[in-house]
């Protein structure tokens, strides 16, 4: 039995978080093309007519389930960063051990079908470009401390890494290996790479 929607500005909000939490735990573990609309609807036993007055189609839903995602991983990080005190070495693996996580709960199908959406994919490229300034910045302080190397394109060694998942997505190594195990190996190539002497013996210490 479907329950009907309280118009309320208060309950409107708190069904579409869970409505968004449903989806997001869905798509991740089935892909996106797999979830059809009734099937989250049914599962929070709302009418498909409810969902489609807060997310006028998938792809919307689909739109805020990764805006969801990027403001847990936004809030993560400002709470690590008032915690205390973090070297850039502790950063980076706070930031490879988040997505570590989040890896372990990804089905291959989510990452390969995301590219189908080209809202979606519009909204993560914005995001990814507003997302640069802070990163010159961090590998910047890196360097001062000593951390990083000083001779090493930051902003090009993030697009290659970023070609090199794509490579992998398309060339079959996630289905072969896992996306855990290749988000594993791919980074920490690179995070040592740019790291100096001082970096990688911080790094050995932290791991």
């Amino acid at each position: 039995m479907t329950s009907k929607v309280d118009n309320s500005s208060d309950c409107r909000v708190l069904l579409s978080s869970r409505i968004i939490d449903k989806a997001t735990e869905m798509f991740l573990a089935k892909g996106i093309k797999a979830v059809k609309m009734d099937d989250v609807a049914n599962d929070l036993s709302i009418s498909k007519r409810t969902l489609y007055e807060i997310f006028c189609n998938k792809e919307m839903l689909l739109l805020h389930c990764v805006q969801r995602m990027r403001r847990t991983r936004d809030e993560h990080f400002k709470c690590f960063k008032e915690s205390g005190q973090h070297t850039e070495i502790e950063t980076i693996l706070e930031f490879y051990r988040f997505q570590l996580r989040l890896t372990s709960k990804i089905s291959i199908k989510f990452v390969k079908e995301l590219q189908k959406y080209p809202t979606v994919v519009q909204w993560l490229e914005e995001s990814n470009r507003e997302k640069k300034a802070e990163a010159k910045s961090f590998f910047e302080q890196g360097i001062k401390n000593g951390y990083f190397r000083k001779d090493v394109n930051y902003e090009l060694i993030g697009e290659y890494a970023e070609t090199a998942i794509s490579d992998s997505m398309e060339n079959g190594l996630m289905e072969k290996y896992g996306i855990q195990e290749v988000f594993q190996n791919i980074t920490m190539i690179y995070v040592r790479g740019f790291c100096t002497l001082k970096g990688i013996e911080e790094l050995e210490k932290m791991q």
